[in-house]
């Protein structure tokens, strides 16, 4: 019996210690945006010579593929490094990471694709990848909490994660897209080279995150009081997509929200839908090169001018379209 039992507890150990070896050198995902993460230090080390304040580009794989810094640099004399990274890493992880690169003067500039509770936490390779980039101090601003929850994520399997890696390899012959089909750009700017979006119909499909989700306001406080501490500024952007048209009315409706909240929101007329499909590549929020050259020059004229939505104007679009803050989502 005590054999049995120091057997089992050494495979134990074991699985842990290979699956922690996994996730330090081998998981594609986290060493793809570990990538990410130095050629993203590198850009910022050459325009923070100049010592002019930037803007923090936060986010996930939405505001990564759909913003080129050196386009908007081109556009509006502009200084912006993009820090995003994946939204299945979870808010809070994409944001701390973004944290690591703000200085006192500069902006951070979050990309609020989901406003979803689920969605805001840190998700397991969200909080490793954090680890690994920057030890302890992961925790540092509680942007990620410092709780149960999130310390056994650390030490936790992956598992999930770890079997679509596998079944991706075997069947489409890559482990994770991003390493395979994407391009980091000196500037920052992460260009997949997939094409699959142009002809394809827009999808009825509707989120039902019409009301910022309190995990999301929890969040979304920690990082105004983060930057208020940093001598920083916070703005949030609406990131565009291939989307259906209940996409604006969300949109609406979150911005009302965020600016009752005390953050703006650039004044972005398109409100969350871009309807032509030759702007994208693989997904309804990624942008192939073309879909990022015009964003990113909205979005730079938009932050030079520090163009945000006042609640009166965002109540007047609602009523244009008969659409009120008690609207639910249309089923």
């Amino acid at each position: 019996m005590k054999r049995l039992i120091l057997f089992i507890s050494a495979g134990l150990i074991t699985a842990l210690i290979l699956i922690q070896a996994y996730c330090w050198f081998i998981h594609p995902e986290i060493q793809f945006y570990k990538k990410a993460d130095t050629v993203c230090t590198h850009y910022e080390q050459t325009i923070r010579a100049a010592a002019a304040p930037c803007y923090v580009l936060a986010g996930g794989s939405e505001t990564k593929t759909s913003l080129s810094p050196a386009i908007m640099a081109m556009e509006a004399g502009i200084s912006a490094i993009n820090t995003a990274l994946a939204a299945g890493f979870g808010l809070e992880a994409n944001t701390r990471a973004a944290i690591s690169h703000l200085q006192a003067g500069d902006t951070l500039v979050l990309g609020l694709l989901s406003t979803q509770g689920k969605n805001a936490l840190a998700a397991e390779t969200g909080i490793k990848l954090n680890i690994q980039l920057f030890g302890l101090q992961a925790f540092r601003h509680g942007i990620i909490p410092l709780n149960c929850r999130n310390i056994l994520g650390i030490l936790s399997s992956d598992a999930s994660n770890m079997l679509v890696s596998l079944v991706r390899k075997l069947t489409r012959g890559y482990a994770f897209i991003y390493n395979k089909q994407s391009t980091l750009h000196p500037d920052s700017w992460m260009q997949v080279h997939r094409n699959v979006i142009p002809g394809t119909e827009i999808s009825s499909y509707i989120d039902d995150d019409i009301i910022i989700q309190p995990e999301c306001v929890s969040l979304l406080n920690r990082l105004q009081a983060t930057c208020r501490n940093l001598q920083a500024d916070f703005v949030v952007m609406l990131p565009v997509g291939y989307t259906n048209e209940y996409e604006t009315k969300r949109r609406l409706m979150h911005a009302l929200q965020l600016t009752r909240m005390g953050i703006p929101v650039l004044r972005d007329e398109r409100l969350g839908r871009e309807p032509d499909s030759s702007l994208y590549s693989d997904t309804m929020f990624h942008m192939n090169a073309r879909g990022t050259d015009q964003n990113s020059r909205i979005i730079a004229r938009l932050l030079k001018e520090k163009s945000y939505w006042t609640e009166q104007e965002l109540l007047e679009r609602m009523n244009a379209r008969g659409f009120t803050v008690d609207d639910t989502p249309q089923k």
